[in-house]
């Protein structure tokens, strides 16, 4: 039987307030999901709304709370994040009665389905258990009954969007995954090969949010099957259970087929290597299936993000710090949409959105634009052979590019698992796609005007401690887009911050470039020369940069918290 509560409705239809009024129907379909697990475990389901008959009067009260907080996620007035916020509440609750979560009336699977669905509604990103939210190890016989539900809320197409938090919490159902975490590499490898013909995609930020599908429905394939229980989501096909190879491979296959559709001749001749290397059997179909489950579904979810919206007409502004198109082509600004567009993990593209930056007539900008003026000009005398050669070094290639092939180089080296590999990549790239968001928000938000416009404009006495240039000329051209915050400083912080989470601070690595490599001693001596780099290039002030830098931090953090 296969159970798809809502099937046909896109995440952005209906509106809000429609799927609030709907919320009786959603919960007739989850308790049709919950009648499927139980049939299966030869139980009798109990109804949602209330405590079972035979619990003890402090089981009745906390289950009956519970109950209370699910309503509110369904019926609550929406708001910056409802549903986020009442999922904590219900682990806090949970914290509170450890005696009560570990009885025969627990109900973490009624939660598991629940907030799957509600995530399904209302696009919100709930938040991933912690160490201490965990279950007693002592599951007795509801162990089964997990398992079941929770695949069968998997089986449905009910993962949340915070990719795999609504079964983190149960380490005793995990399953071992099967494979290497190269095949992971290969299809990052593949994204990258594709985003190098220039007819696929043009160069914009679209590829983090590529990045973020592909890796995203990785780790998911993966995590559905390791743990929820593939035996039982399969259990006529695939006894043994399904594969987690298969599952990541095929995946893959079918984000990229969905995005790139004409690159599909080479996107097949992947997924047929990569699969010809699995032994053949059940499992492995099982495993197929549950990834091309997951693709679809993660496809359809993004389907209406924004991501394709018509870039609004932006307005130039003619004050002081204003942005304005930028010589020599002075080209209209780009990706004025984005900001807009729905994050992958964050509530919104605000969520993180920087402090205002210092006005361009006090001293801290005046300090800031003359370093750029000096050590930025395509002349100048103070910038050294390094500087030079590291300014064009990151500006070589998409930023995003470079730091999925240091992932790749990690992985690699490190030999990592497929479950290893998965989580580096998601939240790399989910980090990136949200980072890439915010920072878009706060670059039209603020609409801060480039170098190379302050300092030859400089001579219009805007700031006395600025002496205008109208040659001024920087060494590499400006893109056309608002200067604060910085994307290098945004992008490459968020990534170290990642990466740093798990190889430590001071791994050593090496870069490479369009052919050229670079060495650090750590992620983040990485991070900071790439935005350093733009003050070398006359692309950016530091306060675009550290500004950047916090922003892309935070992004990381709070992806690294909820996955």
């Amino acid at each position: 039987m296969d159970v798809t509560p809502n099937s046909g409705k896109g995440i952005d239809a209906p509106p809000p307030h429609e799927a609030y009024t709907n919320a009786p129907d959603l919960r007739r379909e989850m308790h049709q999901v919950l009648v499927l697990g139980a049939e299966r475990d030869g139980r009798q389901a109990r109804p949602l709304t209330r405590p079972p008959i035979d619990a003890t009067a402090a089981e009745r009260a906390w289950l009956l709370r519970r109950t209370a907080l699910m309503d509110r996620m369904a019926l609550d007035d929406p708001g910056p994040g409802p549903v986020a916020e009442t999922a904590e509440q219900l682990l806090r609750h949970d914290r509170r009665h450890p005696d009560l979560a570990a009885g025969p009336h627990h109900s973490d699977t009624i939660t598991l389905a629940w907030l799957a669905q509600m995530s399904h509604v209302h696009d919100r990103q709930l938040p991933q258990p912690t160490t201490s939210d965990k279950e007693p190890q002592n599951m007795g016989g509801k162990q089964k009954t997990l398992a079941i539900l929770a695949g069968t809320v998997l089986a449905a197409g009910l993962t949340s969007p915070a990719f795999g938090s609504t079964t983190a919490h149960s380490p005793a159902l995990r399953t071992a995954a099967t494979g290497s975490g190269m095949s992971v590499v290969e299809w990052n490898r593949e994204l990258i090969t594709i985003l190098g013909d220039p007819k696929a995609q043009p160069s914009t930020v679209q590829p983090t949010r590529s990045f973020a599908l592909l890796q995203a429905a990785e780790y998911d394939a993966v995590v559905s099957i390791t743990r929820a229980g593939p035996a039982y989501v399969f259990s006529v096909s695939a006894p043994g259970g399904a594969r987690a190879d298969a599952a990541a491979d095929q995946a893959a296959h079918d984000v990229l087929v969905a995005l790139y559709p004409a690159k599909r001749a080479g996107v097949d001749q992947r997924l047929s290597s990569q699969l010809s290397a699995i032994p053949g059997g059940p499992g492995k179909q099982a495993g197929i299936g549950v990834g091309a489950a997951v693709a679809r579904r993660l496809i359809s979810l993004r389907s209406n993000d924004g991501s394709s919206a018509e870039p609004p007409r932006f307005r130039p502004g003619n004050k002081a710090g204003d942005y304005r198109p930028t010589p020599p082509k002075f080209p209209a600004p780009v990706f004025t949409n984005w900001g807009s567009v729905k994050p992958f993990v964050l509530a919104s593209g605000r969520q993180f959105r920087p402090a205002p930056p210092p006005a361009v007539s006090g001293a801290a900008y005046a300090t800031a634009l003359n370093e750029v003026k000096s050590l930025g000009s395509k002349t100048s005398t103070t910038r050294t052979p390094d500087q030079t050669a590291a300014a064009k070094f990151w500006a070589a290639a998409p930023v995003w590019n470079v730091w999925n092939q240091v992932a790749q180089g990690l992985v690699t080296s490190q030999n990592a698992s497929l479950e290893k590999a998965v989580k580096v990549f998601a939240r790399l790239d989910l980090s990136l796609a949200d980072t890439t968001i915010a920072m878009y928000d706060a670059k039209y938000a603020y609409r801060v005007w480039r170098p190379v416009t302050a300092i030859r404009l400089g001579g219009t006495h805007y700031n006395p401690s600025i002496v205008g240039d109208p040659n001024w000329t920087p060494l590499l051209p400006t893109a056309p887009d608002p200067s604060y915050p910085g994307a290098h400083g945004a992008l490459s912080q968020a990534a170290a911050t990642t990466l740093a989470g798990f190889y430590g601070a001071r791994h050593h690595l090496a870069v490479t470039s369009k052919g050229v490599t670079r060495t650090f001693a750590g992620f983040q001596d990485a991070a900071t020369e790439a935005w350093l780099s733009r003050i070398w290039s006359g692309q950016h002030t530091s306060l675009d940069n550290r500004a950047g830098q916090q922003l892309g931090s935070q992004v990381a953090d709070y992806v690294a918290r909820h996955l």
